[in-house]
């Protein structure tokens, strides 16, 4: 029987990258090297249980839902130029990346559903 603390340790590992990764994709980055690390483990221990990349959900909402709720309010901005200003824009790609983010956050909760629901018909009911 999977846990729910494996899921929830996935969303909190993923949350944790995703947070390093807004702070710059550097080698000196700890937040982000701790989190892609918690993530890692939380993939092999969910591997371990199920067999299967359907247990990888947690992980997945957890880092792209950060990086959409962060994309939300710069969809609107324009992107920046090469050699232009850098207020209030946004660096190129961005865009891209928050819709990416969003259709994985959409991704993922259905594949938790599926699986929440998936585990209670394999989990035997209790009779009393």
């Amino acid at each position: 029987m999977r846990l729910i603390a494996l899921e929830l340790f996935q969303v909190i590992a993923g949350l944790l990258a995703a947070y390093g990764a807004l702070g710059g994709l550097r080698i000196e980055n700890l937040v982000l090297a701790t989190g892609v690390l918690a993530v890692v483990i939380g993939m092999l221990a969910a591997w371990s249980v199920e067999r299967n990349v359907r247990a990888w959900w947690g992980t997945v909402l957890g880092f792209s839902a950060l990086i959409a709720i962060a994309g939300l309010d710069r969809l609107g901005r324009p992107e920046c130029a090469p050699t232009g200003r850098t207020l209030g824009c946004v660096p190129p790609g961005w865009h891209v990346a928050a819709v990416i983010a969003l259709v994985c956050v959409v991704g993922s909760l259905l594949a938790g559903m599926y699986d929440v629901l998936q585990s209670r018909r394999r989990t035997p009911s209790a009779e009393l």
